[in-house]
């Protein structure tokens, strides 16, 4: 055979698209075998023989025959796992070939042909393994976190790779990434870079995420290869929007309003004011204050206000500065106490606290816990000649309780049985007690005027006071003969300063009687007339 001359064979072979569902189609490769002249009776180096097959075909599966002639016969002359040759000259898929796992694309292995036992040509048989698009795009992970701080737009985008290890178009020198779900409002953006041998994702965001309004994101993206059909490969990216302490507290009332007993003990629950903040974590943690007294304190933690300090003891009157002046209506007294409060974030993080600031109104309810004090004089006088409505005497009256626990009333427990004196009436705290009807101290020479003072309270109490009247005489009375008319006999011989006759009066009144009379003789001596009693002394 000339040194240049050259074969042609032509063989069948089948290739088979797709690893899910298998599609064949039988080809006619012709293959051209240059071949040298092979000596008799020693070994020639023949020419290379090349196939192109794709990966994947059924082991067995014939992919070309080796210049096939008559007389000849065929073996391996180098070991490979993955060919066989029959005697014919075929050479048959051994295994299925996986291109991937492959660290060359070409599998080369050595022919023998023989034509006797001292003449054989040995053939190197180069296959190039074609590949399909039998794998999908995989990332490193199923799922990547990713954190995100709060209204920050970062300058780096976050970089996405996914790895095909099918070649070209099939492989990762062709991918494209898409966000398939989660970014409904359009945070982000993504877009596909190359660089030689691979692609990557480059995920963006595009404006401030606040947190309050979106906490997380759980974006789904999708890398494509360009095969045909494509194959995909699916990573979930969990964005997580970490807290900036951009709110502050916030009182759920603005001004709280509450209501304690004046006799409440120490330690009594008052009120419960409560802050909300937006932020999470240390910026949401809240402390409670409020303005420095000693009547309520309020917990740093739980923002209760609870009472620190007796009310009865003093405490109350020793809080001018928050406490306003008691106020009253018809039905209540009210003492009202007003506290500035405040919640704050981050404690101990100064300049980055926030705090927001609200107000107390505490009203104290009085208790009846008083008796009314009553000031009158232990004694009095009237003159019983003094006129009707004349002042008799003052009372005054005040009671430590507030509102209608310090409403009084009087009343008359014994001394006014006969109505000589008038109800006490009253202006604010002073109380007057007049003459209603004449008094006569020769009929009643004094009254023993006791009163009931009750205050206004559901379970009143009760002062009593006792003031004596004395009443004072007037001359409203005249003088009494003991008798109509007196007779009395003298003789003319009785001396000077003799006794003629006695007379006696009385009167009412207190006091000594003066007399004085007017009468006429019929003999012209000179009588006189002794003061204390009406003797008559006629001179001669």
């Amino acid at each position: 055979m000339p040194s240049n001359s050259h074969h042609r064979y032509t063989n069948h072979s089948r290739i088979t698209t797709s690893s899910s569902v298998s599609s064949s189609i039988w080809i006619v490769l012709t293959i051209i075998i240059f071949q040298s002249f092979i000596p008799p009776a020693h070994c020639q180096q023949g020419e290379k023989v090349y196939f192109s097959i794709e990966e994947n075909l059924p082991s067995g599966e014939i992919i070309g025959q080796v210049n096939s002639q008559q007389g000849y016969t065929y073996e391996l002359a180098t070991n490979t796992d993955y060919f066989t040759i029959d005697q014919s000259g075929n050479i048959r898929t051994k295994i299925r070939i996986d291109r991937e796992s492959l660290n060359s694309d070409e599998i080369k292995f050595v022919v023998k042909q023989s034509a006797s036992q001292s003449s054989h040509v040995l053939r190197e048989v180069i296959v190039t393994i074609i590949d399909l698009n039998d794998n999908s795009p995989r990332f490193t992970s199923s799922s990547i976190n990713y954190t995100l701080s709060e209204n920050e737009v970062p300058e780096q985008p976050f970089t996405l790779t996914a790895t095909d290890p099918d070649a070209a178009v099939n492989g990762s020198s062709s991918l494209t990434y898409t966000i398939v779900s989660g970014n409904e409002d359009g945070y982000f953006g993504l877009t596909t870079t190359t660089e030689p041998g691979q692609k990557y994702g480059k995920l963006t965001v595009l404006q401030a995420i606040d947190r309050e309004d979106v906490a997380s994101f759980h974006l789904l993206i999708r890398a494509v290869d360009g095969g045909t059909p494509a194959r995909s490969g699916d990573v979930t990216v969990n964005v997580r929007i970490t807290d900036l302490n951009d709110n502050p507290p916030i009182f759920d009332i603005s001004s709280y309003k509450a209501v304690v007993l004046e006799n409440a003990t120490v330690g009594t629950r008052v009120l419960q004011t409560r802050a909300s903040d937006e932020d999470t974590g240390f910026n949401s943690a809240i402390v409670y204050s409020m303005t420095p007294n000693i009547l309520f304190q309020i917990d740093p933690d739980t923002g209760e206000i609870t009472l620190q300090s007796s009310l009865l003891e003093g405490g109350f009157s020793a809080e001018p500065t928050i406490c306003k002046s008691s106020y009253c209506n018809t039905t209540l007294c009210l003492a009202v106490c007003v506290l500035e409060i405040e919640a704050i974030d981050q404690e101990g993080r100064g300049s980055n606290q926030l705090q927001d600031q609200g107000s107390v109104r505490i009203t104290i309810n009085d208790i009846n816990n008083y008796a009314p004090t009553v000031s009158a004089p232990k004694t009095a006088t009237v003159s019983e000649d003094a006129r009707t409505n004349t002042l008799i005497f003052r009372m005054t009256v005040t009671d430590a309780d507030k509102g209608p626990n310090a409403d009084f009333s009087f009343s008359y427990v014994s001394g006014n049985s006969l109505g000589h004196f008038t109800n006490p009436q009253c202006f604010s705290k002073y109380c007057f007690v007049r003459l209603a009807a004449p008094v006569d101290k020769e009929q009643v020479p004094s009254y023993n005027l006791t009163f009931a003072v009750r205050d206004g309270g559901d379970a009143p109490l009760t002062t009593y006071v006792s003031v004596l009247v004395t009443v004072l005489d007037a001359n409203d009375h005249s003088p009494v003969f003991s008798a109509p008319s007196y007779s009395a006999t003298v003789s003319e011989l009785d001396p000077v300063d003799s006794y003629v006759a006695a007379v006696t009066a009385t009167d009412a009144d207190e006091g000594e009687l003066a007399y004085s009379l007017s009468f006429s003789l019929s003999v012209s001596s000179t009588c006189s007339i002794d003061d204390l009693q009406i003797i008559i002394i006629c001179l001669y």
